[in-house]
């Protein structure tokens, strides 16, 4: 297949730094780190190899922001951003840095386990106060220690069941402080956090650290009031649209992401979902073209899976090598198996 792709491979600018293409790399949840939250040695290898595909936005896995490796959740080998884990964090920057420097390069930052629900929202009523102060506590902290370990950025997780997407929807029907009648009342903890990490930054003289959210609201009316507050009161470097509960629902996230756009926001929008299309729905450069000449187009395109079919899918596009990529076929077997069934042997680490 012969074609230009300069169209994905234009410079863009994301919070202080400008991203040298449009395709970008969605947190991947691996659960490979040690029993306290430090990467292991496969996890420094898978992300080299995924820096050797020279993306545009790389985003590190989520990662909980707590010095109790219990609060981990679903992801109980997760990494932990501690004080005693930021040498690990400092060589995994370093390592990256050092194959993409150009990489724009995040991490994904959580609150774990603490009213994280995946249904419902019991564990999130019943959590007391004050552990959600603690919450809190530990994403400033743990946004600190990202700035200090090299990250040009966070990715604060409000999506998905975590306590922070729980705080937003319109199902908290809380009575104390963490509750309130409008969003901007339910959205105290994301003030807080963000004017926290920017008055911290400030202190430290890292100004320049990129401040964004991942979002998945699928109430339109909620969505725009979500906006409001991200965009317009916090003044967010990038907003990232997935979808909720359907995670896989391309078509759900496209709708999503436009109407972010309609918001016309300072932000930069990022809209995930790609891989989603890779799968009896065309051909996935294509989707990715007219998403980016649409007239309410996203700035950036993301991959998740992808990347496990084939993490140098990139910079074979931009060699235009574009029939040795290796298409995930979308069959979600990677999220057991930790590396892709299809194209296992081709990818497989070398630990």
């Amino acid at each position: 297949m012969m074609d230009n792709y300069d169209w994905l491979f234009q410079r863009r600018a994301i919070g202080s730094k400008t991203a040298p293409n449009l395709l970008v790399l969605h947190p991947l949840e691996r659960s490979d780190g040690t029993a306290e939250g430090k990467p292991r040695e496969s996890a420094f290898a898978w992300y080299r190899q995924l820096a050797e595909g020279q993306w545009g936005i790389l985003f590190v896995e989520c990662t909980t922001c707590s010095d109790d490796p219990a609060e981990r959740g679903h992801s109980p080998d997760g990494f932990l951003m501690t004080e005693s884990n930021l040498p690990e964090f400092k060589r995994l920057v370093r390592e990256i840095k050092a194959i993409s420097p150009e990489t724009v390069l995040m991490i994904q930052l959580s609150t774990g386990l603490p009213g994280n629900d995946r249904v419902g929202n019991e564990n999130f009523m019943r959590l007391p106060a004050p552990a959600i102060s603690r919450a809190q506590a530990n994403m400033i902290k743990g946004s600190i220690l990202a700035a200090e370990a090299g990250f040009d950025g966070m990715d604060f997780k409000l999506c998905h069941g975590h306590l922070t997407f729980q705080l937003l929807c319109e199902a908290n029907k809380r009575q104390d402080e963490w509750g309130g009648k409008t969003l901007r009342q339910k959205a105290r903890f994301t003030i807080e956090v963000v004017h926290g990490i920017r008055e911290e930054l400030a202190l430290r003289k890292t100004g320049d650290f990129i401040v964004g959210a991942r979002i998945s609201e699928p109430s339109l009316a909620n969505l725009r009031d979500i906006i409001e507050v991200l965009d317009k009161d916090l003044r967010l470097d990038f907003i990232s649209v997935s979808h909720y509960p359907d995670v896989f629902n391309a078509e759900a996230i496209s709708i999503l992401t436009q109407a972010v756009k309609m918001m016309d926001p300072q932000a930069a929008v990022i809209q995930a979902a790609f891989t989603s299309y890779l799968a009896n729905q065309g051909n996935p450069v294509e989707k990715m073209r007219q998403a980016l000449q649409s007239r309410l187009a996203p700035d950036f395109v993301g991959f998740g899976r992808q990347a496990i079919a084939d993490p140098l899918t990139p910079v074979k596009i931009r060699k235009g090598l574009y029939e040795e990529i290796n298409w995930c076929k979308r069959c979600n077997s990677c999220f057991r198996l930790k590396h892709c069934k299809h194209y296992g042997e081709e990818n497989e680490l070398k630990n």
